[in-house]
């Protein structure tokens, strides 16, 4: 890989188009909004998403929208910038390759770019339904998809080989929208399955882990509201993930073998904390819109030592671009 580009990887470099200097991790929120409580109408901008690479030197993120394109920096926020266009990504475990969905022409695709951007291979799996965050098997030859809202399969995971060809679809049994799957460091599979009561106009949630096969099924944990965005702690003890409630947004760490659950770092006002990503030093990263837009943060598993990273009070400066993967194959 080092060295060699495709014909495709030089066609995307070619296609940056940069603008200049621009603040895209702060937008106020409407002047009307009361102080300390962000307007649900504010504009959704700002760095989301983190994900935090296998050796915790390193954060991937959006900006300045969800959809990308894709960033990287430092583990402390230091050394932004734009890496490729792309969404929903995933590092392989040996941290020197990350996974993205593409779109292509209607559909969604698979990318795998190198550590400096450039698109080292696309792989064939496509889908018409929009799919969520591709997750991949700590010895980096499978990947598991689920698609992105009902679909015409929703409760169907798909697993494809290292080079996007399917090998297996799973399906769990559980009831409600099933999405979410996410790979242990020891190999299980992990998932939420979303229970949503129209005549209440009301949700709960429950946790679910199996085996990589899809067999073991067991339900760990119910939660009311739309959890998802699941990480696994470095020792696979524990599972963080985000508990939505309408304007109030809660990371829960649930330990896997009791079920128990703690909601870390509860707060009062309207805001979210969402997106954990768990890092293999213990820290958890996160976005929170608490100043009026996303920025991301990093704190202890127990919700002490909170410091914002990326798109803090007076903004991350970066670039716009405008990237397409079309030339690609």
């Amino acid at each position: 890989m080092p060295g060699r580009r495709s014909a495709a990887a030089l066609a995307l470099a070619a296609s940056f188009v940069l603008s200049g200097p621009v603040a895209t991790g702060f937008v106020r929120a409407p002047a009307a909004a009361a102080p300390g409580r962000p307007s649900r109408l504010a504009p959704q901008r700002g760095v989301f998403w983190p994900e935090v690479s296998p050796d915790g030197r390193h954060i991937l993120y959006e900006s300045p929208t969800r959809g990308g394109p894709i960033h990287i920096a430092e583990a402390d926020g230091a050394h932004a910038r734009v890496l490729a266009p792309g969404t929903r990504v995933a590092w392989f475990p040996d941290g020197q390759r990350i996974l993205a969905v593409v779109k292509r022409g209607s559909k969604d695709g698979l990318v795998v770019l190198g550590p400096e951007g450039g698109a080292s291979d696309t792989l064939a799996y496509t889908h018409a339904s929009p799919l969520w965050r591709p997750r991949i098997s700590p010895d980096g030859t499978r990947i598991v998809l689920g698609e992105n809202g009902p679909g015409p399969h929703p409760n169907v995971f798909h697993v494809l080989r290292r080079d996007g060809t399917e090998v297996r679809d799973l399906h769990p049994s559980a009831r409600g929208e099933v999405i979410e799957p996410t790979w242990s460091h020891d190999g299980r599979l992990a998932f939420v399955a979303v229970r949503r009561d129209s005549a209440s106009d009301s949700s709960s949630t429950d946790l679910y882990t199996m085996n990589g096969d899809g067999t073991g099924e067991r339900k760990i944990a119910t939660m009311p509201g739309g959890a998802q965005w699941i990480t696994w702690s470095p020792d696979d003890r524990r599972i963080a993930l985000q508990d939505d409630r309408g304007q109030h947004g809660d990371i829960v760490v649930v330990d896997v073998a009791t079920g128990d659950m703690r909601r870390i770092a509860p707060h009062t006002r309207p805001y979210l904390d969402e997106t954990p990503s768990w890092s293999s030093d213990g820290h958890i990263y996160f976005q929170s819109d608490r100043t009026g837009t996303y920025a991301i943060y990093r704190m202890n598993p127990d919700g002490s030592g909170q410091r914002c990273l990326l798109g803090c009070a007076t903004g991350t400066t970066g670039r716009t671009v405008a990237l397409t993967f079309d030339d690609l194959p």
